[in-house]
């Protein structure tokens, strides 16, 4: 999919600004592969603020064991990925705060991140953000972020997907507008 300058670097621009919080030189998990335009979300913020991508091989990834093994060790402190990834790494009980207390953001694009999902989360990284992020590929990863909080969680049976990243405007159209 060819993206445009202009919606490159306004994705760029809103993954440093103050919106996510990922402060300089973290520490992200690598785990969308280079293919998925959600590894944007990592590798970007990583070179542009002087960070480190932490990539878990895809034999690790497949074995449930050495995966629920590695990610305590990797001081990680940005999880990019999918619901469904953070699903799978919480049928580790070593996936919490107390055993990776650096992991303070957890960034949320590809699929639908569920109200159970989220919650799990938090109870698990009572101290992390949380953001459920929205865009289709053509619009570079993501048009639109919310923090996802308890309040919001407890008032939704579905979570939004946010607000416009600056520099977009969004629209809903019926057919004829």
């Amino acid at each position: 999919v060819e993206v445009s300058h202009d919606n490159f670097m306004t994705f760029v621009d809103w993954m440093l600004s103050d919106e996510f919080k990922i402060k300089e030189h973290a520490n992200f998990l690598g785990q969308p592969p280079y293919s998925f335009d959600l590894s944007n979300m990592y590798w970007l913020p990583a070179l542009l603020n002087g960070g480190t991508i932490k990539a878990l091989p895809h034999e690790v990834v497949e074995n449930f064991g050495q995966m629920f093994t590695a990610l305590p060790n990797l001081d990680l402190e940005v999880f990019v990925g999918t619901p469904s990834f953070a699903d799978m790494l919480m049928l580790s009980p070593a996936f919490n705060q107390q055993k990776m207390p650096s992991l303070k953001t957890f960034l949320f694009c590809g699929e639908e991140l569920t109200v159970k999902t989220a919650k799990g989360l938090h109870q698990r990284f009572p101290d992390a953000k949380i953001f459920n992020t929205y865009g289709p590929t053509e619009t570079t990863v993501a048009v639109s972020g919310i923090e996802i909080t308890p309040e919001i969680i407890e008032n939704n049976d579905r979570l939004p997907v946010g607000y416009a990243k600056p520099g977009v405007k969004l629209s809903i159209w019926n057919g004829n507008q």
